[in-house]
């Protein structure tokens, strides 16, 4: 099951995204507690529009292995900013600017956020400080 995730990484590399989406489902399947997996999973899914919510189900099993992962907090928090969860979304980019706070990426994400909201006036403090 360890070496699943490396076998999907290298079938990515060479175009066989199926393949690689393949491998890392039955690595999380074998060996549940395998954040590279579930990872892997995630921003497979995450790419294709209609597996955003199975994408969002891999993000929260990774990080229930690595809370504290804080890119894949951010990229569950731009996720669910697709999917329409605002609050969510906040609270995941937060959650990472606390671990990076010098991280542009994450401030940029936030401002993002923000302007979905209609509120410019803190997507513009946002952008500003990215």
């Amino acid at each position: 099951a360890e070496l699943l995730p490396g076998r999907a990484r290298a079938k990515l590399q060479l175009g066989d995204a199926d393949g690689a989406l393949a491998d890392f489902t039955a690595a999380t399947e074998l060996d549940p507690d395998s954040f590279a997996a579930w990872w892997g999973r995630a921003e497979l899914l995450i790419e294709d529009t209609r597996q955003r919510k199975a994408a969002l189900a891999a993000l929260d099993q990774a990080l229930r292995l690595q809370p504290e992962h804080a890119p894949a907090l951010a990229r569950r928090g731009d996720l669910r900013r697709r999917l329409r969860d605002f609050d969510g979304a906040q609270a995941d980019l937060e959650a990472a600017m606390r671990l990076q706070p010098d991280s542009a990426e994450h401030i940029y994400a936030l401002g993002e956020i923000w302007w979905d909201r209609r509120d410019y006036a803190q997507a513009y403090a946002a952008y500003a400080r990215a």
